[in-house]
C-alpha cells in the first residue's frame, strides 16, 4: 500500500461525496494505480455534480488521509484534473472546481461517458448527438462515396444479419466507413474518436437503440439508398424520429 506521509493529519474532512474503496486495496497498489484511484473519484464527483462548480476541493492533507496515500499522489491527481480543465489551482494552493460543461478537452467527454450518472441523461444526449451526426454523414457520403465503399457497407450489413450480438461493433465500423466516404477529414477523425470510446455501455445503447430486426432493416434500407443515391439521409432521419421523440 502507498501510505501517507508520517505526521499528516489523521482526520478526514467531510465532503458531499463518498469515495469508493481505497487506493491501496489488498496492499498491491502501485503509485500509478493509487493516483488513478484518487483522480477517478474526484473527476467522477465533479462530473456528477457532487463537487459543484466554484466549490473548493478538500485540502491535500485531508484527501491524503481519506485515501490513505501520500500528498504527492494527491497532488498528481489534482494536476491531471487541472490539465483537463476540471479544476483551477489558485495562488496559495486552494483548488477550485470548474464547470465540466465548459471543459474543451475531448478527454473530458470520454471520461464523462465512463463515469456518467445512472439517470439516463447521458444515454439520451448521446443518442441525439449520434443520430444528428449520422444524418450529416449520410448527406455528404451519398454524393461522394465510391462503389467499393458501398460494397463494403453491404458486406458489413450482411455479416451483422448473421451475428446480431455484434451490434455496437457493427455500428462503429459502419459509421467509420460512411465518415471516410464523406471525404471530410474533420468528420472522419471526429467519428473515429467517438467510436473509439464505444466500449462504454452508455454509448453502445446510443449506437444501437433498436432491437436486432429493426436495426438490420434500418441499415439495409439506408445502404440500399446510398447505392441508388436516393435520399439516404432523409430516410434515416424519418426512420429514427420515433427514437428521438422517445428519448425526450
Amino acid at each position: 500500500m502507498v501510505s501517507k506521509r508520517d505526521g499528516e493529519g489523521a482526520t478526514a474532512v467531510a465532503t458531499p461525496w463518498e469515495p469508493t474503496g481505497t487506493a491501496g486495496a489488498a496492499g498491491t497498489a502501485t503509485r500509478t494505480r493509487a493516483a488513478d484511484h484518487v483522480f477517478v473519484q474526484l473527476a467522477g464527483a465533479i462530473l456528477r455534480g457532487q463537487l459543484a462548480s466554484g466549490q473548493p476541493l478538500p485540502p491535500e492533507r485531508d484527501l491524503a488521509t481519506r485515501f490513505d496515500i501520500s500528498r504527492v499522489l494527491v497532488r498528481e491527481a489534482i494536476h491531471r484534473l487541472k490539465d483537463l480543465g476540471l479544476v483551477r489551482v489558485k495562488q496559495g494552493g486552494q483548488t477550485i472546481v470548474l464547470d465540466p460543461d465548459d471543459a474543451t478537452d475531448p478527454r473530458v467527454m470520454a471520461l464523462a461517458l465512463e463515469l456518467a450518472p445512472p439517470d439516463g441523461t447521458a444515454a439520451r444526449d448521446l443518442l441525439e448527438r449520434h443520430l444528428a451526426h449520422a444524418v450529416t454523414l449520410l448527406e455528404l457520403a451519398e454524393h461522394r462515396m465510391v462503389l467499393g465503399e458501398v460494397t463494403a457497407l453491404e458486406a458489413l450489413v450482411a455479416g451483422y444479419a448473421k451475428k446480431p450480438e455484434g451490434g455496437p461493433g457493427f455500428a462503429a465500423e459502419y459509421w467509420t466507413i460512411v465518415a471516410r466516404s464523406t471525404r471530410n477529414k474533420i468528420l472522419h477523425r471526429e467519428t473515429r474518436w467517438w467510436m473509439s470510446v464505444a466500449t462504454s455501455a452508455t454509448l453502445e445503447r446510443a449506437l444501437v437503440p433498436f432491437d436486432h430486426a429493426q436495426t438490420l432493416a434500418l441499415y439495409e434500407q439506408t445502404t440500399a439508398r446510398l447505392r441508388r443515391r436516393d435520399g439516404a439521409s432523409a430516410f434515416f432521419l424519418e426512420a429514427v424520429r420515433p427514437a428521438l421523440h422517445a428519448a425526450r
